[in-house]
């Protein structure tokens, strides 16, 4: 038997190592030997760091596909609980850091129309939100925006809105329905008619990529930075229904567009935060480091989750009366994190020690006394945003804030730590 067929029997019986067979003529030295016993063991190792980097790639794979599947089984949760199948998920969130004049966004002869590329495509977006950083109730001009399809040269929705109805905080811009059929580029174009006020717009952070800069319509970055937008998608080609807050398309509107509800929003302060109390299950043990606890440079509550129940941490009297919606942002913000998921609760406010598990477990509790929202599941580097509504609103006594983090299907809790930011309240 010749090498070559030894080495195809090796290659055939799959053998984890495939030799490579050499006859020499002469003994070789043992410098020789220690030389090529080298060579191979340079050889294995790339060969296993090239194995582990693929291996490493299918792995941040499955870990994308299993975030998209955890988050569907929250929404069949949701339904079977509620029978409500949510219309619009949010897909991008771009923070804002910088305000920019609306007057700037005023078309004149030097200054065309400005654009922003939007990170989804015509087919599943559903409605895009700009952010407000200061709003003027006398000011007498319009704020227009279109959403543009450069392939087809037509728009799917404009808006011409008075500056004196824009509010500070995010402005939502619903479509009537998703566009559906093949994917295609959207692009906001945004401008000023007439006068403009004191109103400005957020910019977010700088973006490196020029393609997502705020640009003129002729393509050109005006800014190092990209609008503060967040960007919503659902089913594609379906009708839409927005809350009463977000502005229709002019197409839908018709006539003359009704002035919004007036926003009565606050930041729960952060003294009120200082010292978040964890709500332990009866017979719980002590834990060897703290569950919960407040981040003041962040502004946020970070609350760690256990691998086999939720972890609840309590914030007493600091929901206000009157309060009729309560909102946070969320994120998880460790790679090497799993999907956790997020819940807000509102509870009289009266003390809470120990709680059962079911008011914040898997499945939907509801009582006079608590509020509490769906599971909202987040994997790591992702940021969204939550809400609790509140029917009825705030009695006059005031109420204590519940923030509750729970790990999906007993997968571990290291590096969970889990934060809520920007917690704030909406008044009546």
């Amino acid at each position: 038997m010749t090498l070559e067929h030894i080495q195809e029997r090796l290659v055939a019986a799959k053998a984890a190592i495939i030799p490579d067979i050499v006859i020499l003529e002469d003994l070789p030295s043992w410098e020789s030997m220690m030389l090529g016993v080298a060579h191979c063991l340079e050889q294995f190792i790339l060969l296993q760091s090239k194995l582990i980097g693929q291996q490493t790639r299918d792995l941040l794979e499955l870990r994308r596909h299993h975030d998209a599947l955890q988050e569907s089984f929250s929404g069949v949760e949701r339904y079977l609980a509620e029978r409500v199948v949510p219309m619009l998920e949010e897909a991008f969130v771009c923070e804002p850091e910088q305000a920019l004049a609306l007057g700037e966004f005023k078309p004149t002869s030097a200054r065309s129309k400005r654009r922003q590329y939007l990170p989804v495509s015509t087919k599943t977006l559903g409605a895009v939100a700009v952010h407000v950083a200061e709003a003027d109730p006398a000011a007498s001009g319009h704020f227009v925006a279109e959403i543009f399809i450069p392939e087809l040269n037509r728009s799917i929705g404009s808006w011409r809105i008075p500056v004196a109805f824009l509010q500070r905080g995010w402005m939502t811009l619903g479509l009537q329905r998703t566009f559906g059929g093949l994917p295609k580029s959207a692009h906001l174009m945004i401008w000023c008619d007439g006068d403009a006020g004191r109103a400005k717009l957020s910019l977010g952070p700088v973006n490196p990529l020029p393609l997502y800069q705020l640009s003129a319509s002729t393509g050109e970055p005006t800014v190092a930075r990209s609008l503060a937008l967040r960007v919503f998608i659902a089913l594609p080609g379906v009708e839409l229904k927005h809350d009463e807050l977000s502005f229709l398309p002019d197409e839908v509107v018709g006539g003359t567009r009704p002035p919004p509800p007036r926003l009565n929003r606050q930041a729960i302060p952060l003294s009120q935060l200082q010292s978040p109390r964890l709500v332990r299950p009866k017979g719980a043990e002590d834990q060897d480091f703290d569950l919960v606890r407040l981040i003041e440079a962040q502004g946020a509550v970070l609350v760690h989750p256990r691998r086999d129940e939720p972890t609840i941490a309590f914030c007493e009297h600091c929901i206000p009366p009157g309060a009729i919606k309560i909102m946070a942002d969320i994120m998880v913000d460790n790679p090497a994190a799993q999907t956790v998921g997020f819940r807000l609760g509102v509870v009289g406010s009266a003390p809470v020690d120990r709680v059962d598990m079911h008011m914040v477990g898997a499945e939907q509790f509801a009582s006079s006394s608590l509020h509490i929202s769906d599971w909202t599941f987040v994997g790591p580097g992702r940021q969204l945003s939550i809400t609790l509504p509140l029917d009825p609103p705030i009695g006059p006594e005031g109420a204590s804030l519940l923030l509750a983090t729970r790990m999906p299907d007993q997968m571990s809790a290291d590096f969970a730590w889990a934060k809520f930011m920007r917690l704030r309240v909406e008044l009546a």
